[in-house]
Formats: C-alpha cells, sequence, structure tokens
C-alpha cells in the first residue's frame, strides 16, 4: 500500500512532467513558427536600414551608422547583426534567423522570469517543475509562444527581440536582486539595464514600471522587497551608464522622427475593440482567461500580480498621454492582431501572457482546465493560419526584389534611381548590391533621376507631392506588389504604358 510520503512524490513528478511537456511543447511550436520560410517575403524598408549599419566594414562605422539610421536606439542589435552576418552571411534568410533564434530563447525567459516571479522561499532545486509557480510560467509561455504579434516580430531582422531577450533576463536579475540581494544580481541588473536600452531607448518604459515599484517598496513599513534601496542605486546607476553613452546631439536632430504618429480617437478605440473581438475569437477567450487571472492572481499572488500590472500599464502611460488613447489599443486589441505601435511596448505582451496562464491554472476541476487549455491552442493556431502579414502593414510584403531588377537597366547605365520614401532606398542597395552597382545612385527623391520607385506607403506619407511626381514620371516600367516602378521619357529602358493618374 503506498504511502502519503509516496503519492507526494507520485504527484511531484506527475506535475513536474506535465510543466516539462508544456515548455518544452512552447519551445518546439514556437520555434517551428519562428523559423518556418523566413525568406517568404522580401526585406522590409526597416529591415533595409538595419542591414546596411551592420554591413559596415568595422565596429565603429556600424555604430556611426546605426546611431543615424535608427533614432532612439544605441546601434546594439546593429552590432550584433554585424558579427551575425560575418559568421552566417547577409541573405534575407539569415538576417531574420538572428530574430528567431532571439524570439525562440524569449519563450524560455517568459518561464524562467515568470517562475521567479511567482516563486517563494520554499521553493527547492528538486521542485524545479512541480510547483503552482512552475505551472504558471509553463502556460505563460506556451501562450506566449502561440501569440501571432510575437512570431510576427520573430520574424523580422530588427532590434525587437534583442531588446525583449535583454528586458527579461534585467527583469530576472531585478526580481533576484530585491528579495535576495547579492552582487552578482546587483552586477546582472545592471549591466541589462544598459543593453537593454542600448537596443532600444523604449525598454526604459519598463524600468519605469521597476522604479515605480521600488518607490512603493521603499515606504515606511514595507518589507517585502529587504534589498529595494540597493536595487534603486542600482538602477540609477544603470541610468547613469546610458546618459553618458548616449549622443544626445543625435537624439535631439531626430527628434521629429516620431511626428508622423497622430493621436487616437476613443470612438475608434471602442469599435475597433469590438470588431477585432468579433473578428479574432481567440482575443475574446483570452482576455476572459487574462482578466480571470488578474483577479484570482492578486488573491494568491498579491506581490507578482502587482509587478505585472505595474509592467503591463505603467510604460503605457505616458505613451497615452502623448498619443491619446490609440495606445491603450497595445494592451488589449492588439495582444493578438500586429500594428504599428507594438513595436514600441512589444515587452507588454509577455505579462498579458502570464495573466492567461494563471487564468487557465486556476480552473477546477482539471476537465475546465485541459478544455480551456486546448480552446486557446485552437484558436491561436487559426489566428496564425490567417494572419496576413501583407494586409496590415504596408511595410511588409512589398516585392522590393521585382522593383529593383525592373530598375537594374538605369543603375547599370550609370544613372542615379529615386526611391519614394527615401528611408526604403536601403532595401533597393540590398538587391543591387551584387550587381556591380554604385550604391551611391539610390538616393531619396532626387530631380536628377529619370526612375523612380514609389512605394504605397507614400500614398500617406505624401498625398500633397504625389500629383507632381506622376507629372515628372508619367510612364510605368512595372507595377508590382506595393510599389510602381516609373520613369520619365528620358530613362534608359522606355516604360511600355503611362502611369496611372495619381488619386
Amino acid at each position: 500500500m503506498p504511502t502519503p510520503s509516496d503519492l507526494d512524490l507520485s504527484s511531484t513528478s506527475f506535475s513536474s512532467g506535465v510543466n516539462a511537456s508544456l515548455l518544452g511543447a512552447a519551445i518546439v511550436v514556437g520555434g517551428w513558427f519562428r523559423f518556418h520560410a523566413l525568406s517568404a517575403s522580401d526585406m522590409t524598408a526597416d529591415e533595409g536600414a538595419s542591414w546596411l549599419a551592420a554591413s559596415a566594414p568595422t565596429m565603429r562605422e556600424v555604430l556611426h551608422q546605426g546611431l543615424a539610421l535608427n533614432p532612439g536606439k544605441l546601434a546594439l542589435h546593429d552590432l550584433t547583426l554585424h558579427f551575425w552576418m560575418l559568421a552566417f552571411g547577409d541573405s534575407i534568410t539569415s538576417i531574420r534567423a538572428l530574430s528567431a533564434l532571439l524570439g525562440t530563447l524569449a519563450i524560455v525567459l517568459v518561464f524562467v522570469v515568470t517562475r521567479e516571479l511567482f516563486s517563494s522561499s520554499e521553493h527547492t532545486e528538486v521542485q524545479l517543475l512541480a510547483t503552482d509557480s512552475s505551472t504558471i510560467a509553463a502556460l505563460g509561455a506556451l501562450v506566449f509562444a502561440l501569440n501571432v504579434v510575437a512570431i510576427r516580430y520573430s520574424r523580422e531582422g530588427r532590434m525587437y527581440e534583442l531588446m525583449l531577450d535583454t528586458t527579461l533576463i534585467q527583469l530576472w536579475f531585478f526580481l533576484r536582486s530585491v528579495r535576495r540581494g547579492r552582487w552578482i544580481n546587483y552586477a546582472g541588473a545592471a549591466l541589462f539595464t544598459v543593453l537593454a536600452i542600448a537596443t532600444s531607448f523604449v525598454a526604459g518604459l519598463v524600468f519605469l514600471a521597476e522604479g515605480a515599484c521600488l518607490l512603493y517598496a521603499l515606504r515606511p513599513g514595507s518589507s517585502r522587497w529587504p534589498y529595494a534601496w540597493y536595487a534603486t542605486v542600482t538602477l540609477l546607476a544603470a541610468g547613469a551608464i546610458v546618459t553618458a553613452l548616449t549622443p544626445w546631439h543625435l537624439w535631439v536632430e531626430k527628434a521629429s522622427y516620431f511626428g508622423w504618429i497622430g493621436p487616437g480617437f476613443l470612438t475608434e478605440y471602442i469599435l475597433g475593440f469590438l470588431g477585432a473581438a468579433i473578428q479574432t475569437p481567440v482575443l475574446a477567450v483570452t482576455l476572459v482567461l487574462a482578466i480571470l487571472g488578474a483577479v484570482r492572481g492578486w488573491k494568491r499572488y498579491t506581490e507578482g500580480t502587482s509587478f505585472m500590472l505595474a509592467w503591463m500599464f505603467v510604460p503605457l502611460l505616458p505613451l497615452t498621454l502623448w498619443l491619446g488613447p490609440t495606445m491603450l489599443l497595445v494592451a488589449t486589441i492588439y495582444f493578438w492582431t500586429p500594428v504599428f505601435a507594438h513595436r514600441w511596448v512589444i515587452t507588454c505582451l509577455v505579462p498579458m501572457c502570464i495573466f492567461i496562464g494563471i487564468g487557465i491554472s486556476e480552473l477546477r476541476p482539471l476537465l475546465l482546465r485541459i478544455t480551456a487549455l486546448a480552446l486557446v491552442i485552437v484558436l491561436a493556431g487559426f489566428r496564425i493560419y490567417s494572419y496576413d502579414p501583407n494586409s496590415g502593414d504596408l511595410e511588409w510584403g512589398v516585392q522590393w526584389q521585382a522593383a529593383t531588377e525592373a530598375a537594374l537597366p538605369e543603375l547599370k547605365a550609370g544613372k542615379p534611381v529615386s526611391v519614394v520614401p527615401g528611408y526604403a532606398m536601403y532595401v533597393v542597395r540590398y538587391y543591387s548590391r551584387n550587381d556591380s552597382v554604385n550604391p551611391e545612385l539610390v538616393t531619396g527623391e532626387n530631380r536628377r533621376a529619370q526612375v523612380m520607385l514609389l512605394a504605397d506607403t507614400a500614398q500617406s506619407l505624401l498625398p500633397g507631392a504625389l500629383p507632381a511626381l506622376r507629372r515628372w514620371y508619367p510612364g510605368q516600367v512595372a507595377r508590382v506588389r506595393g510599389v510602381s516602378v516609373l520613369a520619365s521619357p528620358f530613362a534608359a529602358t522606355q516604360p511600355p504604358e503611362p502611369a496611372p493618374r495619381a488619386q
């Protein structure tokens, strides 16, 4: 007859096995979604800027170009991509594989950070995968692995996944430092604070949430975080290092870089929410589970839940004050539907997924928990299958390679080619890099150019200038998805048809 200790051991082994299976499935399935068919779409205009900076011959030049081409960053991703391309080449698959690898690593980091967030002093190494915190962590990692936003940005050769990884590692060191102290935790928190902000200044919004929690912990009579004062000094020291490293003159010069992002309206927010909830069933299910997770988590894991709420909403406050209710979409609708704004606060996805994990783990009986998990997996699978990045982002899916080939005769004749909007010219340089073409011939708007590549994004960025551009380039050499190749009567290759009239 089995003894109580035998039953406890059996239960522990079963829980460990289930949690390990969930985590393993999250890594395998999430990794496959992130690595599958990375070259299916052409390089985007934003990826072109990262490629150009990383392709510079020296580290100094990489840093110089990275600071100029990617405002709001300190070129850490460009430097990392530089060495990655030296090892694996600069194909579009290689460039995106770095992000896919970092995105897969983020799944593991979500598990590690969640377990640390909800761990208690009585947890032992033997119980590594058998505790309630491990169950929540495994479920949160699986939900994150199937999140279409996380998948989307893991497949783009930009800095967002490196920012996410360094931020999650910093969070792990931060949580350990406020609870346990030790110089290694302080050093890790400081180092990865600097690295995360060096990847993107947006990471500082997450650390703003940490600062808010530290201020609360430092109030008289609080003892939840016994080492909060030392952690505060650590973050301040890291902030001082970032301040010293930042070339503020470049930041001031690029101060208007975000001016094109317009404020939204509350009516758009409400109508957008209702439409997204109907069109994306997984949104409604996961929101219900996340709300359940927040309510139940507040009762059972007050400290961890409070921190997650701060992590999730404090970064949105300055953006909401700046841009209006549009930024509220980040916290609700677009956790399952990618949108431009997500690039600035992608780390806020993680607490949302953790809340969903808590919601699933709190369901009773076991059959209901299994049913909810299966429903989330199935609906997430349908969302991933139906998601078309080309329809949700004008930057994605543009056929720059075909457009570049149409403009090659002009470039090979030694004549300049204009690209509108100008920031997309780096993609054309990428696709013409092996054709013995002077890259300086590919420029922004240039009146000397007889051929112009006009991207669809210009329709919204330059509405007033389009009629004049079409009059200057009346012929159409080619029309591919997302971009038109237009020519003047003096082009080296005469277009077969006139360009359509500007609307």
